[in-house]
């Protein structure tokens, strides 16, 4: 997990992701969408509770969504599947909403 952060912050530092990603950038993007991807399905299906999810991943989440939201985009035109990550999108949403009408 630390090793996919890296390589995402690596992708933050540059100024245009090159598409297709350096192979390393696609890994890490993977890893970690896969993990939120899993947390967007949980929520999804109300078995756990968005401020649970703020208070483990909340500062996370925000700092990984945006680096890796332009791989995943380059990823579901790639594969032509739009729906793909897309519960890690759903739970992004789902937090940003939280955090507004709890502020």
């Amino acid at each position: 997990m630390v090793e996919a952060m890296y390589s995402i912050g690596e992708l933050r530092s540059e100024a245009s992701p090159r598409f297709p990603p350096k192979q390393s950038g696609l890994i890490g993007v993977t890893q970690i969408a896969i993990v939120f991807e899993g947390l967007g399905v949980l929520l999804e299906q109300e078995l756990i509770d968005i401020k649970l999810v703020d208070s483990l991943f909340g500062p996370t989440l925000d700092a990984l969504w945006e680096p890796t939201r332009p791989l995943i985009n380059w990823m579901r035109e790639s594969l032509k599947q739009p729906t793909f990550f897309s519960h890690f999108e759903y739970l992004r949403n789902r937090l940003n909403d939280y955090r507004k009408g709890n502020a």
